[in-house]
């Protein structure tokens, strides 16, 4: 919400300044701001909010019609993977992070390392192949790409940009254009305090959830920098197999990682 809103603002706050500039030049408007400000309205909002895209436009590429049996598709995906994240959680999760403080750390470290990796499978299909393909059919938003081969990856840079091509794409345009195009910043500079932003926002969501900021989150991104620093001095793009294979390692064992040090730190609600 906080993404659509800022992207709402900023938008239109683009189309006012060239608004009043060619109202003071008596010019006519250009077809794609010709709608400004007749689109300031609840019922534009609310569309946009329930589009799935965080970059807000006065119009969208539509599908011609809702397809109801892919929507019922799209559906039961969406309550089948609530169930099984429900299931893993339960069963393989919770239990071991109930049971923590009476067992060996790095046994439970390892017990963690496939229910946390079916999680976040379970999680990837539920939102990004479910849930925003539902979002698109109801308003038939016809631009359905919200991932790439993320799989292939080869460093974390690469992941941010497949993983979650909606996020990517207003981090991209509202943030680091932003910086770079109104602010001045070098693209170096611009690109990592997109970085730091990016940070931000997912410690302010896990410290939300957990009710405790510890920072952990924040960190493990933040070293993700130099790892990627340092794929790029020793060229590890020439050996693809062994770059993906070290991004698939980082991403095995480093939520585990991030859950285990919460557990350690006793800041979970499961421990209040």
């Amino acid at each position: 919400m906080y993404m659509k809103m800022h992207a709402f603002l900023a938008t239109n706050e683009e189309f006012d300044i060239e608004y009043q500039r060619k109202k003071k030049q008596h010019k006519r408007f250009n077809p794609g701001h010709e709608q400004y400000p007749n689109n300031l309205t609840l019922s534009n909002l609310t569309f946009f909010l329930w589009v799935p895209t965080y970059l807000y436009s006065l119009q969208y590429p539509r599908t011609p019609r809702i397809r109801w049996g892919y929507l019922l598709e799209r559906t039961v995906g969406i309550a089948v993977t609530i169930t099984l994240y429900y299931i893993v959680l339960d069963q393989y999760v919770v239990p071991i992070m109930r049971d923590y403080p009476n067992r060996d750390p790095i046994g439970a470290y390892i017990d963690l390392l496939l229910p946390c990796l079916a999680c976040i499978m379970i999680v990837f299909f539920m939102i990004w192949e479910y849930m925003l393909n539902w979002a698109a059919e109801v308003t038939r938003f016809a631009d359905r790409e919200f991932y790439r081969d993320w799989w292939n990856c080869t460093d974390m840079a690469e992941f941010a940009r497949k993983w979650n091509v909606p996020v990517h794409k207003f981090l991209q345009h509202y943030i680091f254009e932003g910086l770079h195009s109104f602010h001045g910043y070098s693209k170096p500079t611009a690109m990592l305090l997109t970085f730091v932003y990016s940070s931000v926002l997912h410690e302010l969501a896990l410290s939300s959830m957990v009710r405790n900021p510890k920072l952990f989150i924040f960190c493990m991104q933040m070293l993700q920098i130099p790892l990627i620093y340092f794929s790029k001095v020793v060229r590890l793009d020439r050996y693809p197999f062994l770059a993906n294979l070290l991004w698939w390692f980082s991403l095995v064992y480093g939520v585990p990682l991030i859950l285990t040090l919460y557990i350690q730190d006793k800041s979970l609600p499961i421990y209040n």
